[in-house]
């Protein structure tokens, strides 16, 4: 049986899905089209056979259901068995199951990485790679052990988002040595069918560290983004902590975060004008933090 469907990615998108390394690392800039050519990819893949458990990890769930609806579902909905006229797919929602033929896609958001662990797979894809790969428990603790004892496969895909696990896949990429991994970079202008004029005339007027990271890959050192001369006050020896001086004024700052970016606490000697302590932990339920 043949099925012509509307999926067709450009030449730069299907290297990525080509390539027949165990684990390929694409950095792109905005509006490459990495989703798009995941979507395309899976389903050819799903109809060939090419694949029977495949897991997609995203965001949030809210982003998963815009991707099967937009991507998936217009192209599938010419997917039907020309002799009874019935769909060759089904689309779970509430479970974030997709059914291609005899092939199934669990949906799964990295922020609960525990609901990932324990099943086997034979194709994975990451999205937004830079975002979800800043909880390292995502990639070390839940996805790469569950691909010990299989062949799968995985595309890992994303803008960098500064120097985090994304960016050391990244470089094992591009190591010799890392026989598993290859990986590729690829700008905004790669994808031939953005508006390249647009995009130009946006460049004059965003600043030089955005143009890098979000138009050309570039992973940047995250320091500095924000707070400026952050080497310069946090001068913390974790050796030699002072011990509190009653005379002295503290205080204290406290970012909170649960599971992708990491709770900080720190504290610092206003007498002096130093950093006297720091804590740092991340995958806490929201209570204990407080507490």
């Amino acid at each position: 049986m043949k099925v012509q469907l509307p999926i067709q990615n450009f030449p730069a998108q299907q290297t990525i899905y080509d390539n027949p390394a165990r684990f390929v690392i694409a950095a792109k800039g905005r509006r490459f089209g990495a989703t798009r050519g995941a979507a395309n990819n899976f389903i050819s893949m799903a109809i060939k056979r090419r694949f029977h458990r495949g897991l997609w990890v995203d965001t949030v769930n809210a982003n998963i259901e815009r991707y099967v609806e937009r991507y998936f579902i217009p192209a599938l909905k010419y997917l039907v068995d020309p002799q009874t006229d019935q769909p060759l797919w089904t689309w779970r929602k509430q479970q974030k199951i997709l059914t291609i033929c005899d092939s199934y896609i669990d949906f799964r958001s990295a922020d609960t990485p525990e609901n990932i662990e324990g099943f086997d797979y034979d194709y994975a894809f990451l999205n937004e790679a830079g975002i979800i790969l800043q909880n390292e428990y995502l990639w070390e603790n839940a996805i790469r052990p569950m691909l010990w004892d299989t062949d799968c496969r995985a595309v890992i895909a994303g803008t960098p988002k500064g120097q985090n696990t994304f960016h050391q896949l990244y470089e094992f990429g591009q190591d010799p040595s890392k026989k598993d991994y290859v990986s590729y970079k690829f700008s905004s202008f790669d994808n031939p069918y953005a508006p390249r004029d647009l995009i130009m005339d946006d460049i004059q007027n965003m600043p030089q560290r955005v143009v890098s990271q979000e138009i050309y890959a570039e992973f940047l050192d995250d320091t500095g983004v924000v707070f400026r001369d952050v080497d310069k006050v946090a001068i913390l020896d974790p050796e030699k902590k002072p011990q509190p001086d009653p005379g002295h004024m503290y205080v204290m700052g406290a970012d909170i975060a649960k599971l992708v970016d990491y709770t900080v606490l720190t504290v610092f000697d206003r007498t002096d004008n130093h950093q006297v302590e720091q804590w740092r932990f991340n995958g806490l339920e929201y209570p204990a933090i407080r507490s």
